[in-house]
């Protein structure tokens, strides 16, 4: 059986939010230093709102980071003979036979999978060895499911020479 593991956040990741908390820091205390010492009426609910932006983004970005290292944690998946197994970030598995596949298709590096309890959308870059992922699900799939429908061609490049 193959696994393919999810990347966790890269240090480039995490280096952008230090950056990010630290420019919010800055322009939360320039929003307070503006509140305090210059009140001015028209002036205040652009502070507030401010604030309030800076830390929403500040979060979101804080929610993705840890997300991402969530699924990069327990999101794995599998390849068997018979069957697909997905695993997402709360540790639940899916076993996905390779007829139930519905939809299959590659577009732009991204592994788009249907079948009739669930999807998924991967991107090749997501995961370890991603490219092979693709081109073992391609293979199990045409060798285990004779009628289903090849997928589109793909305008992907290869780096490998001909």
């Amino acid at each position: 059986m193959q696994t393919y593991r999810y990347f966790p956040p890269g240090p480039e990741e995490q280096r952008g939010f230090v950056i990010q908390l630290a420019g919010t820091l800055v322009a939360l205390a320039v929003v307070a230093f503006l509140f305090r010492y210059h009140p001015n009426p028209a002036r205040t609910g652009i502070l507030i709102g401010s604030g309030v932006a800076l830390v929403w983004m500040l979060g979101r970005t804080a929610w993705d980071l840890e997300k991402k290292a969530r699924r990069a944690q327990r999101a794995l998946l599998e390849l068997d003979d018979d069957a697909l197994r997905v695993t997402d970030a709360e540790g639940a598995t899916q076993v996905v036979k390779w007829t139930d596949i519905s939809r299959y298709d590659v577009v732009g590096g991204r592994m788009t999978i249907e079948w009739p309890t669930g999807k998924l959308a991967v991107g090749a870059r997501e995961l370890e060895n991603g490219l092979t992922l693709v081109r073992e699900v391609q293979r199990h799939r045409t060798e285990n499911a004779p009628g289903a429908a090849p997928p589109k061609p793909s305008n992907f490049i290869p780096l490998e020479p001909r």
